[in-house]
Formats: C-alpha cells, sequence, structure tokens
C-alpha cells in the first residue's frame, strides 16, 4: 500500500494517495518494521506540506524522526528525509529559525557524502533558497535555488518534478528582482519541461504560467499575460474538471485582465 500511495501521489492524485497510505499506516503492527512505519510516515507528511498543510505535517514528520532516530541513531543518513520534510513544514510555520536550525542538523550528516546525500544536499538548498526568499534575500535566495537546479537536473534529470520545482524557483526570484524577460524564459522552459511528461505534470505546468502572466503584465505586454492564463484556463479544464474552485479562480484571472486588473495568486 505504501507503494501504490507513493505513485497516487507523484500523478497528483492526492486524495486516492492519503486514503491508502492512512490505510497502510492502520494496517502496520506497532511492533512491525520500523523502516516501513517511518516511510509511510514521511509520505503522508510531505503529502500534506505538498498540500501547504503544515500542521498536519508536522506530527507525520515527527513520528518519522521518532521512529528512525530509534533505528540508527542521531547521524545516520535515514534521518535526512524526515527532516528535511520537518523544516518545509516549519519554513510554511513561518517559524524560520527552527528550520535554518535543521538544516544544520542535516548540513552535520550530508557531509558524509555519497550518491543518497547529494540528492538529499540539492533538495536541502532549494528549501535555504525558498527561507531566503520568504526573509527578502534574493541574491542568496536565487544563488541556492540555482545551485539546487544544477545539482537535481545531473542527478534526476531536467523533467523529474523536483527539478521542475526548484527551477519555479529560479523563475519566480528572478521575476521579483524584477528580470522579468529571465522570469519569462526560464518558466516557459519550465512549462514545456511539464508538458513533455506523460501525464503532464498539470500542477507545475500553472504555476510556470502564473510565473509568465505575471512577468509579462508587470513589463506592460497584458497580451502575454491574458495569452497565459487562458492556457492556464484551457489545462485545468481538460486536465482537472471536478476542480470547480480552481477553475472559477482562472475565469476570475482572466476576466480581471480583459478588465485592466491582473492574477493574485499562483
Amino acid at each position: 500500500m505504501l507503494v501504490r500511495g507513493e505513485l497516487l501521489d507523484n500523478f497528483d492524485r492526492d486524495e486516492e494517495a492519503e486514503r491508502t497510505l492512512l490505510a497502510a499506516h492502520a494496517a502496520l503492527p506497532a511492533g512491525g518494521r520500523i523502516r516501513t512505519r517511518a516511510s509511510v510516515a514521511e509520505t503522508l507528511g510531505n503529502l500534506y506540506a505538498a498540500r501547504d498543510e503544515p500542521d498536519r505535517a508536522m506530527p507525520w514528520f515527527d513520528q518519522a524522526l521518532e521512529l528512525q532516530l530509534r533505528r540508527v541513531g542521531p547521524k545516520h543518513h535515514d534521518l535526512l528525509r524526515a527532516l528535511n520534510g520537518r523544516a518545509v513544514a516549519l519554513i510554511q510555520l513561518e517559524r524560520y529559525d527552527e528550520a535554518l536550525a535543521t538544516f544544520n542538523r542535516m548540513t552535520v550528516i550530508t557531509d558524509g557524502g555519497g550518491s543518497y546525500t547529494a540528492s538529499i544536499n540539492a533538495q536541502m538548498q532549494s528549501n535555504i533558497a525558498a527561507l531566503h526568499e520568504l526573509r527578502h534575500n534574493l541574491d542568496q535566495a536565487l544563488d541556492a535555488y540555482q545551485r539546487s537546479h544544477a545539482a537535481l537536473t545531473e542527478l534526476r534529470g531536467p523533467a523529474h518534478d523536483e527539478t521542475l520545482s526548484t527551477l519555479f524557483g529560479v523563475a519566480n526570484v528572478h521575476r521579483q528582482r524584477s528580470d522579468y524577460p529571465l522570469a519569462i524564459q526560464t518558466a516557459t522552459t519550465m512549462l514545456n519541461l511539464t508538458l513533455s511528461r506523460d501525464p503532464p505534470r498539470v500542477r507545475l505546468a500553472l504555476k510556470a504560467l502564473w510565473v509568465i502572466a505575471e512577468s509579462s503584465l508587470a513589463q506592460g505586454d497584458r497580451a502575454g499575460a491574458v495569452a497565459a492564463m487562458r492556457r492556464r484556463l484551457a489545462l485545468r479544464r481538460e486536465h482537472t474538471p471536478d476542480n470547480a474552485e480552481g477553475i472559477a479562480s482562472d475565469e476570475a484571472d482572466v476576466a480581471e485582465l480583459l478588465a485592466g486588473d491582473g492574477p493574485e495568486s499562483n
């Protein structure tokens, strides 16, 4: 059930993934394999964090961390996934000092090297970048996002979800720095990669189109912004027709753009 839950999550079928993973957790005996129980907890934490529900994510990361500490001790690389997820949830909760302390704890472990720790370190750089971004340290954020993207491209390929998420960070920081042509160029690259997947990574494509629309509007290209938002709306209607709230939001954004206003959320 753990593998099925992870696959459902990978294909953006969040509710099915949640039900499957919760069932897997309930079915595991209390005295069962600690590693399996920790993996289920980590995956549930990541699912809730991806949905921006840190209050629900934190107990799962804490449970996973407690299990892994019992199994391998305080300096093993098997702690990294739970620590990384916990740091992300802390950022979402705006507990930035605790998040930074967690990243520092991870650095002690990743300094040991190896391909697995290299992957975690790349993800950690992306999360550190997000922390800098939230604190409006945009130069540091851009540098960390770019280093993370380069590492993830080498480790996982340019069209992997983690690589694309980091590329969104690069594009969005360019937008915040008013480097609008670079933001549009980067987001367009991201968009093309998301749509090259089978099935396409719609959730990430919507983010790329938001950056394109916002950046186009900021540099006075209202037609470009309208085109990006209409494409975003078309993707929602085609791939997530049951998401009435998202469709209605995009319809409102297109109407506001045509009336002289602009999109407000991603």
